[in-house]
């Protein structure tokens, strides 16, 4: 299964130091675009004051980026990028290259922006994944 990451689910994954977001990404093909890497370097600081050991979120970095592959824009097509904008403009505009990635790859986006997901959903656009589904999706392929 193709899944696109949101920035939301690497953030909680540092924060939180789960390791069923590495056990997801061992189960999925990741992707991500390239505007991750600068929404990490923006919350940086934020992310580093939540996070209470700094060297288990260096581990959790490595494992991550070693399964995630990140996509530059000029990866994507101006018909993808323009549907994927008018579908985030309402809710976050920033959300638009995690959108566009999704439609490039016919994938799913992994988020738990609940209020993306909702807004998303209303316009149609249903190929959204939580981190509780797709738990449950690999705990059923396991079995």
């Amino acid at each position: 299964m193709k899944i696109v990451i949101d920035a939301n689910i690497i953030f909680s994954a540092l924060i939180k130091g789960n390791p069923v977001y590495i056990k997801i990404l061992n189960n999925v093909d990741a992707y991500a675009p390239d505007f991750i890497l600068i929404e990490l370097e923006k919350y940086e600081k934020r992310i580093l004051k939540k996070t209470s050991n700094k060297q288990r979120m260096k581990e959790i970095i490595y494992k991550i980026f070693k399964k995630v592959s990140i996509i530059p824009k000029i990866g994507l097509t101006k018909a993808n990028i323009k549907k994927a904008y008018n579908l985030c403009k309402d809710v976050d505009e920033k959300d638009t290259p995690y959108v566009a990635l999704t439609l490039e790859l016919d994938a799913y986006l992994w988020t738990n922006d609940k209020k993306l997901a909702d807004k998303l959903r209303e316009k149609g656009f249903s190929k959204i994944l939580t981190t509780d589904d797709l738990i449950k999706i690999i705990e059923l392929e396991e079995k």
